[in-house]
């Protein structure tokens, strides 16, 4: 997993005299492909991109529904998604 670390300084007299508290928090970087929903968008465009190129809306809408529909047929494919090293912390 990435990290970003934000380290927060405090020269704050209930510390004593010169000493100094050097808080840390960890925290993980953003990033939009580390999101699940990505793989998932990223698994549609390309499922859309091997049907025939839709005329209008209705057969856009159409070829989503089936692609969508395929998957709810095939869990286990969707459960890969949150098996990726980057993305495992949605789990």
């Amino acid at each position: 997993m990435i990290f970003a670390v934000l380290i927060l300084f405090s020269y704050n007299p209930i510390f004593g005299q010169g000493e100094a508290a050097v808080p840390f928090l960890l925290l993980q970087q953003f990033q939009l492909t580390t999101q699940p929903g990505e793989y998932l968008n990223c698994d549609l465009k390309y499922g859309l991109s091997q049907k025939v190129r839709p005329k209008n809306d209705e057969q856009l809408k159409n070829n989503v529904q089936s692609h969508m529909k395929l998957l709810q047929r095939k869990p286990d494919g969707v459960v890969k998604y949150f098996k990726h090293k980057c993305i495992k912390y949605a789990v």
